[in-house]
């Protein structure tokens, strides 16, 4: 299909912008469920920016600056730890495709989704580069150029996010790796799923 080690983008194409708030919302689910007032402390934290962004959250398709919504993601990791923000990804996920884009997944096989990821990538990111490196029965490679996002979005935000997706898609058992780059900024996900 395409080139497995393809030209990189420029620093610029690559550099992730804004990201939409409804990628947020297990992180928000996750503190209103703490009670109290655990969002505002947790905003109370952040820079005077992070503070006017997140004092009320924003709504589900509202782009944020990748800088704000890093700064909240660090917080909540210092706060919850490693197991915490990983339960946090999932619980993202599983909100994301279940509701706010559960009618997505009706309409699409696992080979589909797979092919529509730069689009569905464009949807919830500006800047950054998606493309699918191959496809076949089964199995596909991804490619992702992206610049100024939290390191657990490439290891465990991006993975659980397809995993989660080609099983909601009628994938059944789903797997997906990924393969960091040697350097630069190129990161790639082998993706299976039952067909």
């Amino acid at each position: 299909m395409n080139d497995p080690n393809p030209p990189s983008p420029s620093p610029e194409e690559a550099t992730v912008t804004h990201i939409r708030a409804s990628l947020l919302r297990g992180l928000h689910q996750d503190m209103l469920r703490r009670g109290g007032t655990a969002w505002d402390d947790l905003v109370d934290g952040l820079s005077p920016m992070g503070r006017e962004v997140f004092r009320e959250m924003p709504g589900s398709f509202t782009w944020l600056e990748t800088a704000r919504v890093s700064e909240l993601v660090m917080a909540h990791t210092a706060l919850v730890g490693e197991a915490g923000a990983v339960e946090r990804i999932r619980a993202t996920a599983e909100e994301q495709l279940t509701v706010v884009h559960a009618w997505l997944l009706k309409l699409l096989s696992p080979k589909t989704l797979i092919q529509q990821g730069p689009t569905i990538f464009k949807f919830n990111y500006r800047g950054g580069v998606v493309q699918l490196d191959d496809i076949a029965p089964g199995r596909a490679h991804l490619s992702i150029w992206a610049l100024g996002l939290f390191p657990e979005w490439y290891t465990h935000s991006v993975p659980q996010w397809l995993r989660r997706a080609l099983e909601l898609s009628g994938g059944g058992e789903c797997a997906v790796t990924h393969e960091p780059p040697e350097e630069g900024y190129h990161h790639r996900y082998e993706l299976s799923w039952e067909i």
